[in-house]
C-alpha cells in the first residue's frame, strides 16, 4: 500500500519504507470521540438542541457548539447577542406555536419553562421580560420538587417514572431506564461505584482508567489526583467442584498496567440469615491466587459473594478497595438431617400415632418422610406425606412386644439420618373382642332403645361401653355416649332419618372394634328453611347479617336454628354449629377481614336436625384494621441455624386503601419455658408478607400471636414453636467409687456450642414411679459433674433413676432413659444435700436388675449342664439293664442318681417307641 510509504510508521522489517523520505507529510491527528447520542425525546438530563439532538444539561453553555447548531450556546449568561455580529433578524413566521410553548418577536418557539429563566432565549430576550414576581433569586420560579424540564410545570418526585404521563411534555417519564422509581434526579450510587452522566452508577474500577466511558468525560478528569482503584469484574463458580457444603469461586480482574502485585480477600453471607450482631458478612483470607473454595457452607443455601482487592504492598486490611460487583449462589441439596421430637401413642389394639418434628436443616425441599417399625424383618415401613408431621401405623401389632418406631426425612437428594429410636411396649390391654348380640327397640321419632350383651369371656375386664350414633345428614352432630350398662337409650335424633348405630367395648383406655346396626326413626323428616339472604353489617365491616324465612311446617314448634359458616364446605361442616337463635336473622361478628365465607342455617331443635337451607349464601368482608393478622406461622431460618426461626404473617387484607400508610403490628411471645411474656412493635408497613427473625433457645417452647397495631385490635391464633431439644444425658450406670460409695454415672451426647459454652448443671430424678410424674413418690438432685453418689435409704424396693440437663437459662433437656435399681437393706429415702460431694456413714447395696438378670440366667446354664451329665451317665447304666417282664419296666442301677432323676421306661417293644417318663 502506497499509503503506507513514509508515513512514519515502519512497515517493512528493515524500514525501508520509510528511507529517502524527502518530503513532509503531515499526520491529522485522530478525530476525538464523539458520543452518539439520540435525537429527538430527550430524557430528562438531556438538552434537546435546535436540530433535535441530545446532548447532556451541562454542556450547555460551556463555549463549545455540541449540537452542531450553536442552539446550546444561545442565550447563555455573559452573552449580549445584542452586541452580536450577526445583526440581521429574520421575518417572524405567521404560524403560532403549539402548546406549553412561548412565540419569540421572530417566531421562534421555545418552551414555556424557558420563560423568565433568567437566560433570555428569544434573540431580543423578550422572554424575560415582563417576569414581575415571578423570580426567586437564581434558579426561576419556586419549584421545591420536579420541574418539568419542558413544559415547565412542577410536580412531586413521587410522580416521576411511575408510568402515568404527569409533565406536559412528558419529561417525568423520560430516562427511566437510568433513574430510579419515585426518587430525586441525584442518584445514590452504592459503595464502590460512582456517579455518571448525573444518573447512571460505574463500578470506581473505571474511574481513571485511561478509558472515557462517561459521556461527559468527568471519570478521566483530576486523575493525578485521584487513587487507582482495583476491583474484579467478573466473579463466577465452578459448579463442577462445588457441592452441598463447598462452593469453588473464582473472579477476573484487568490486569493492572504498571504491574502492580494484586491481593484477594471473597467474602460471603447467607441470604435470609437475620444479622443479629450486625456480622451477616464472613471474609475468607487473603490470597494472591483468583480462586477460593468456601467450605463449611449449609446445604442448599443461597449465598451472596463479592471479593475485595489491594495492591500486594498494601499490608493493612483497611486499606482494601471496596467492591461493586455481587453475585449469588446457592449450594446444592444434601441429606436432611433427622426428625426429631418423635411421640408415640398407642390408640388401640392395631394403630399407634406417631409425632415428630421436621428436620431443622431439611438441606432442600423435603419430599416425603417414612416410619420404621421393629422388630419386624424386614422392618414395617409406612410413608407419609411431607405436608404432615404425624401418623397413624396400622399393624397387626403382638401383645408385650417392645416395639422401636424412627422416622426418617428424604428430600429430593437422598435420604437424611432417622430419628432417635422410640421404644413402645405393646399393651395387650388394647386387644378387645366385639360386643355381641346388638339389638334394637322401641324405635321413635327421636329415640331408639339400644341394647348388647358384653364380648364372650371377657366381662371382668371391660370398664364400659361406647356409642356413635352416625347420621347422613352433614348439619347432625351427635356426641360420643359413654355407660357402663349394656343398654341405652338414645335420644335427640331427627324423624324420619337413617342412623348408623356403633358399640365398642372399652378397657381401661382403649376402645376395641365396634359392632354396628342400622335404625329408621318414625316419623315426618324435618323441613329445611327458606330464602336466606346475607349482607355485611352496617359499621362492622367484619361482621354479616343473615336473615331467612322460617319453615312450612304442619307443626307448631318453636324452632331453634344453627348457624354454620366456614371458609369452605369442608371447613363448614367440620365446625358444626358456630352459632344457636329462636328467631329469623343473626349477625355473626368478628370474622376475618377481607375474606370470603359460605354461610348456611338449618333448624337444630326441638327435634332433632334439618337438612339446611334451600341454598347456601357466598359473602366476602370488607377491610378492618382490627381484624386478626392472617397466616401466622413460625419455621426455621433459611440459613439452616438451629438457633433462629422466622415468624411470618399476612395483613387481614392484601390490598389496603389507597390512602393507607400501612399496618403496624403487635408481636406478643411468650416463653413457655420460664414463663416470661415478650412484645415485639413493627412500624408501618403494606407488605403482603410480614416476616420477624426470632432467636430461639435450645430446650424453649413459645407461644407466638400477632396482632395489628389499632385500638381494640384482635389477636390471631397462638402457634406453638418448639426450640431444638438439648440432647439427654445417656448410658447410665451404677459403680463404686475409690471410698466405696456407690454413685450413678453418665456420659454426654454432642451437645450443641450454645449448651456447652455457657453453665449447666445435671438433674437427678429418683423415684419409684418409672415415668416420674408422681411427685410423691419422686425426688430431684442436683450436681455439676456427670457423678451422682446414691442417697441412703431402702427398703428392698424397685426404684429409677434418670438424668436431665439444665442451662444456665432455665432450659432443660428431657430425661434420660430410665435405670431400674434395686436398693437393699432399711431406712427410707431422705433427701441429701443435693450434691454429688454429700457423705454417708450407712452401709448399703444398689444393684442394677440387669445384673441380678445375668446372675440368675448364669446359674440357671450351670444347673442345666450339671443335669445334662447326670442323665447322660444314667443312659450308659441303662445299657446294662434288662426288661423284667412281670413288672414291665427297667429301673436304672446307677445308685448315685437322685430319685427325681430316676426314669422309669415303660411297655415298649420292636415296633414302639422308647418312652422316657
Amino acid at each position: 500500500m502506497k499509503s503506507w510509504v513514509c508515513d512514519r510508521e515502519n512497515d517493512c522489517h528493515d524500514g525501508s519504507d520509510e528511507i529517502n523520505c524527502t518530503t513532509t507529510s503531515t499526520i491529522s491527528p485522530p478525530r476525538p470521540f464523539v458520543p452518539l447520542f439520540p435525537q429527538g425525546n430527550c430524557s430528562a438530563t438531556m438538552f434537546e438542541c435546535g436540530n433535535r439532538n441530545c446532548v447532556p444539561l451541562w454542556w450547555k453553555c460551556d463555549g463549545q457548539d455540541d449540537c452542531g447548531d450553536g442552539s446550546d450556546e444561545l442565550a447563555c449568561p455573559g452573552s449580549n447577542p445584542t452586541n452580536s455580529t450577526v445583526t440581521t433578524t429574520a421575518a417572524p413566521d405567521s404560524h403560532t406555536c403549539g402548546e406549553n410553548h412561548f412565540q419569540c418577536n421572530n417566531g421562534d418557539c421555545i418552551w414555556e419553562s424557558w420563560v423568565c429563566d433568567k437566560e433570555s432565549d428569544c434573540a431580543s430576550g423578550e422572554d424575560e421580560e415582563n417576569c414581575h414576581g415571578t423570580e426567586t433569586g437564581e434558579g426561576g420560579t419556586e419549584c421545591t420538587e420536579f420541574r418539568c424540564l419542558h413544559s415547565g410545570g412542577c410536580i412531586p418526585f413521587s410522580a416521576l417514572c411511575n408510568g402515568h404521563q404527569d409533565c406536559a411534555d412528558n419529561t417525568d417519564e423520560e430516562g427511566c431506564g437510568l433513574i430510579m422509581p419515585g426518587t430525586n434526579l441525584t442518584v445514590e450510587c452504592p459503595r464502590g461505584s460512582f456517579r455518571c452522566d448525573g444518573s447512571m452508577c460505574l463500578p470506581l474500577r473505571l474511574y481513571c482508567n485511561n478509558v472515557t466511558d462517561c459521556y461527559d468525560g468527568t471519570d478521566e478528569l483530576n486523575c493525578a489526583s485521584d487513587k487507582r482503584v482495583y476491583q474484579v469484574s467478573r466473579i463466577f463458580i465452578d459448579d463442577k467442584y462445588s457441592n452441598s457444603t463447598t462452593l469453588l469461586v473464582e473472579w477476573e480482574i484487568p490486569p493492572p498496567a504498571n504491574g502492580t502485585q494484586l491481593q484477594y480477600l471473597p467474602s460471603y453471607s447467607a441470604v435470609g440469615r437475620p444479622a443479629l450482631n450486625g456480622t451477616q458478612w464472613l471474609n475468607t483470607t487473603w490470597t494472591n491466587a483468583t480462586e477460593l473454595r468456601l467450605f463449611n457452607l449449609t446445604a442448599y443455601t443461597l449465598y451472596n459473594i463479592t471479593v475485595y482487592v489491594r495492591p500486594l504492598q498494601e499490608t493493612d486490611v483497611g486499606d482494601a478497595h471496596p467492591p461493586s460487583l455481587y453475585v449469588t449462589a446457592q449450594t446444592a441439596m444434601g441429606a436432611p438431617s433427622a426428625p426429631w421430637n418423635v411421640s408415640l401413642h398407642q390408640v388401640s389394639h392395631s394403630e399407634v400415632h406417631v409425632r415428630w418434628n421436621a428436620p431443622v436443616k431439611p438441606n432442600g425441599i423435603i419430599t416425603t418422610y417414612r416410619i420404621y417399625v421393629e422388630p419386624m424383618a424386614p422392618p414395617l415401613v409406612v410413608a407419609v406425606p411431607v405436608s404432615k408431621t404425624d401418623a397413624i401405623v396400622s399393624y397387626k401389632f403382638t401383645a408385650g412386644t417392645n416395639y422401636s418406631f424412627q422416622v426418617g426425612a428424604e428430600n429430593r437428594y437422598s435420604a437424611g439420618e432417622r430419628s432417635a429410636r422410640k421404644y413402645l411396649a405393646f399393651d395387650g390391654s388394647a386387644i378387645i373382642p366385639l360386643v355381641e348380640n346388638l339389638r334394637t327397640s322401641s324405635i321413635g321419632n327421636s329415640s331408639v332403645l339400644l341394647s348388647w350383651s358384653a364380648p364372650s369371656g371377657s366381662n371382668s375386664n371391660i370398664t364400659g361401653y361406647q356409642v356413635v350414633v352416625k347420621s347422613g345428614n352433614y348439619y347432625a352432630q351427635y356426641p360420643v355416649i359413654n355407660t357402663t350398662s349394656t343398654s341405652i337409650n338414645v335420644t335427640g335424633l331427627s324423624p324420619g332419618a337413617r342412623y348408623n348405630l356403633e358399640v365398642s367395648a372399652r378397657r381401661a383406655r382403649f376402645t376395641g372394634p365396634p359392632s354396628s346396626i342400622l335404625a329408621i326413626t318414625t316419623g315426618e323428616e324435618l323441613p329445611g328453611i327458606s330464602d336466606l339472604r346475607a349482607s355485611v353489617a352496617k359499621g362492622d365491616m367484619t361482621a354479616v347479617k343473615l336473615e331467612w324465612h322460617p319453615p312450612k311446617d304442619k307443626r307448631k314448634l318453636k324452632w331453634e336454628y344453627g348457624i354454620y359458616y366456614g371458609v369452605n364446605l369442608k371447613e363448614m361442616y367440620l365446625n358444626g354449629v358456630r352459632n344457636r337463635t329462636t328467631d329469623t336473622t343473626f349477625t355473626v361478628r368478628e370474622l376475618a377481614a377481607c375474606e370470603s365465607y359460605t354461610f348456611d342455617v338449618a333448624i337444630i331443635g326441638p327435634i332433632g336436625y334439618g337438612s339446611g337451607s334451600d341454598g347456601m349464601v357466598s359473602l366476602t368482608t370488607e377491610f378492618d384494621h382490627r381484624s386478626p393478622p392472617k397466616n401466622l406461622a413460625v419455621r426455621p431460618a433459611m440459613s439452616g441455624s438451629n438457633d433462629m426461626a422466622v415468624i411470618s404473617w399476612a395483613p387481614p387484607c392484601v390490598v389496603l386503601g389507597i390512602d393507607s400508610t400501612g399496618l403496624g403490628y403487635l408481636v406478643d411471645i411468650r416463653d413457655v419455658t420460664l414463663d416470661k411474656m415478650s412484645h415485639v412493635t413493627l412500624q408501618p408497613s403494606r407488605n403482603a408478607s410480614v416476616q420477624l427473625p426470632l432467636e430461639v433457645h435450645y430446650g424453649a417452647q413459645y407461644e407466638i400471636s400477632v396482632q395489628t397495631d389499632a385500638t381494640g385490635a384482635r389477636p390471631s391464633p397462638v402457634v406453638t414453636l418448639s426450640g431444638p431439644a438439648i440432647p439427654p444425658p445417656h448410658q447410665l450406670s451404677i459403680g463404686k467409687q475409690v471410698g466405696g460409695n456407690v454413685t450413678l454415672y453418665w456420659r454426654n451426647q454432642d451437645l450443641p456450642h450454645e449448651i456447652v459454652s455457657h453453665n449447666y448443671s445435671y438433674v437427678i430424678w429418683i423415684s419409684k414411679d418409672s415415668t416420674f410424674q408422681d411427685l410423691n413418690k419422686t425426688l430431684r438432685y442436683e450436681s455439676k459433674e456427670p457423678l451422682f453418689q446414691l442417697p441412703e435409704d431402702h427398703h428392698g424396693e424397685m426404684y429409677y433413676a434418670a438424668v436431665s440437663i439444665v442451662d444456665s437459662h432455665g432450659y432443660s433437656s428431657a430425661r434420660s432413659e430410665p435405670l431400674d435399681m434395686l436398693f437393699v437393706f432399711a431406712e427410707e429415702i431422705t433427701p441429701s444435700s443435693g450434691t454429688a460431694e454429700a457423705g454417708s456413714s450407712h452401709i448399703y447395696v444398689a444393684v442394677s436388675i440387669g445384673v441380678i438378670i445375668a446372675l440368675a440366667l448364669g446359674a440357671s446354664l450351670v444347673m442345666l449342664l450339671i443335669r445334662h451329665r447326670r442323665l447322660q451317665r444314667s443312659f450308659s447304666s441303662f445299657a446294662s439293664t434288662h426288661f423284667n417282664t412281670r413288672s414291665e419296666s427297667t429301673i436304672f442301677s446307677d445308685q448315685t442318681l437322685e430319685d427325681d432323676d430316676s426314669p422309669v421306661i415303660r411297655g415298649f417293644s420292636d415296633d414302639e417307641p422308647l418312652v422316657i417318663a
